[in-house]
């Protein structure tokens, strides 16, 4: 619902703009906050420098190898679910809200693996009247940890803008997650997917005034995607 008062705002902000109390919960890590970003980055670079080492490895193939293998084989999915979005500073309310989400993604196979690529997306929800949005673009890799099964690791990173009327958030943004695979045909696969992404170095803004810096937007999502290559 939102908040009563003369300003239009997101229904997630508190206008009073008042401190909240320390409650039983605070001792919690919010997601969102920097401390766990900076834990999330860890383990996204972690991820990425895999990718490097395979690509650089693949780099120094023999001639003779390329003309047996032409290069990775390229891969494109399209992913659809549900996402729940919060913001995190002084003034805003902890609910997150629900809604739909939706992305799609190109990229090639490092090694058999090891998929990256480049990803775009996007969640919205309906308050009342108030849409608020979030868009999303990166690169994102995909990990096996065991080749035969369908398990598989997700890091990337990337940009996230929020927008909810004249208000407005930009920020950068790492994503961890974990998904699976289940093969239906040749070149095909079905799954489901968990994904968290997280900001924390943006400044809500109306129009153009700053009304709250440091602020982060989380996002968990919950999806299917239907994956072929």
């Amino acid at each position: 619902m939102l908040p009563r008062g003369h300003v239009v705002v997101p229904f997630r902000l508190n206008l009073t703009g008042q401190m909240r109390h320390p409650t039983p919960h605070s001792f919690v890590v919010h997601l969102g906050s920097r401390s766990t970003c900076f834990m999330l980055l860890a383990l996204v670079v972690g991820l990425f420098f895999g990718a490097s080492r395979s690509l650089s490895a693949q780099s120094r193939l023999s001639t003779d190898d390329s003309v047996q293998n032409p290069g990775p084989a390229l891969w494109w999915g399209f992913t659809l679910g549900a996402g729940g979005t919060r913001l995190t500073c002084d003034i805003c309310q902890p609910a997150r809200d629900l809604g739909p989400s939706a992305d799609v993604a190109v990229g090639a196979h490092a090694r058999d693996n090891l998929r990256v690529g480049v990803e775009a997306g996007g969640w919205t929800h309906d308050d009342d009247g108030q849409r608020e949005s979030v868009y999303r673009a990166g690169v994102t890799a995909q990990l096996s940890p065991l080749v035969d099964r369908g398990l598989y690791l997700v890091g990337g990173f990337g940009w996230s803008a929020y927008r909810a009327g004249d208000f407005r958030l930009d920020a950068p943004r790492i994503s961890v997650g974990t998904g699976w695979d289940l093969p239906v045909v040749a070149g095909w696969l079905i799954g489901s997917q968990v994904t968290l992404d997280a900001s924390s170095l943006g400044s809500l803004k109306n129009d153009e005034t700053t009304v709250a810096r440091r602020v982060g937007l989380s996002t968990i999502r919950v999806s299917i995607h239907l994956r072929g290559s």
